[in-house]
């Protein structure tokens, strides 16, 4: 997770479309002047700086100094600058998750169900904002983004609803098997599908 800040950005010099479409014009490099859509207008949205990572149930500056700069495909500027966490970091994180797995297995299957209706109301309350970063960001249509959220959204219910239906011991053979929690393990999520990737 990362804690963010936003502050509006000045586009840069823009080069000028093959073909530009009707609608205001806008000055760019050299005094040049292109067609602006009401959608270009609409895509000049807040640079988002996310300067902290949250680890172990606290915003924290992460270890490395390294910034990533985010670009829109679809318009080529600036929508996000981001500090980049490090190997370092990932095991802080994974050592805080690994403190907490033993409180955590032996909670209920009731509590762990109603987490994970807890975190699919929070994506819903905030499906709009999410699928309209996913698509500034890489380029996804938004039909496709929405659709993608409500996934993420839908397999969190699902799993939640499964729980009660999961055998955690039995007699198989004559021997007792028991299922416990594998551990914890550091992922990257697909940069397409995150949303969903993470309710998986």
């Amino acid at each position: 997770m990362l804690k963010e800040r936003v502050q509006w950005s000045r586009p840069g010099p823009q080069r000028a479309p093959a073909s530009p479409g009707p609608g205001p014009r806008a000055p760019v490099s050299g005094g040049a002047l292109v067609a602006e859509s009401g959608m270009q207008r609409q895509w000049r949205r807040p640079v988002i700086e996310r300067q902290q990572i949250f680890i172990n149930g606290q915003w924290m500056d992460p270890s490395s100094d390294e910034v990533a700069v985010v670009i829109n495909p679809a318009t080529e500027l600036p929508v996000a600058s981001i500090r980049l966490g490090s190997p370092a970091d990932v095991d802080q994180a994974v050592a805080a998750a690994s403190a907490a797995l033993p409180e955590w297995s032996h909670t209920s299957a009731e509590h762990r169900a109603q987490v994970l209706r807890s975190l699919a109301d929070l994506i819903e309350a905030r499906a709009d904002e999410a699928s309209h970063m996913m698509t500034t960001e890489m380029g996804q249509p938004i039909t496709t983004a929405l659709g993608t959220t409500a996934g993420a959204i839908q397999d969190l219910r699902i799993f939640a609803d499964a729980l009660k239906d999961v055998v955690w011991s039995e007699t198989v053979g004559g021997a007792e098997v028991h299922k416990v929690a594998a551990g914890v393990a550091g992922v990257i999520t697909a940069w397409n599908v995150p949303l969903r990737t993470v309710a998986v």
